[in-house]
């Protein structure tokens, strides 16, 4: 019983470290998407005598290209983050003692049915 009891703690640990690492991600994602966004806004405002000289489709290019790279880097790592414990798991085995103990609950439930 106490190799469960370990698990379990073990288990709550790692919940609780998803939480933060779930709120980094997000705080992360937020920050860099006004950042990219942000400078290229700037630019835009500033309008150096670069982007001023530059063709006429140089402007949407840069603008399309900030919110596209904002959009695929969030889309990458809020769906890292935020998978499922059983995506994440799938392919790691089952401890001996959890084994042992879902077999006990499923023959207590065989023979008392449910």
């Amino acid at each position: 019983m106490a190799d469960v009891n370990e698990y379990v703690k073990s288990l709550k640990a790692e919940v609780d470290a998803l939480y933060w690492i779930r709120i980094g991600a997000i705080v992360f994602a937020a920050l860099f998407c006004l950042a990219l966004c942000g400078g290229a806004v700037t630019a835009f405002i500033l309008q150096p005598r670069w982007l001023l000289n530059s063709r006429t489709h140089a402007v949407p290019a840069i603008l399309i290209a900030s919110v596209g790279a904002s959009v695929a880097l969030i889309a990458l790592v809020l769906k890292g983050v935020f998978r499922a414990i059983g995506d994440r798991n799938k392919d790691e085995l089952l401890p001996e003692h959890l084994k042992v103990a879902m077999e006990t609950v499923k023959t207590v439930t065989e023979t008392f049915g449910r």
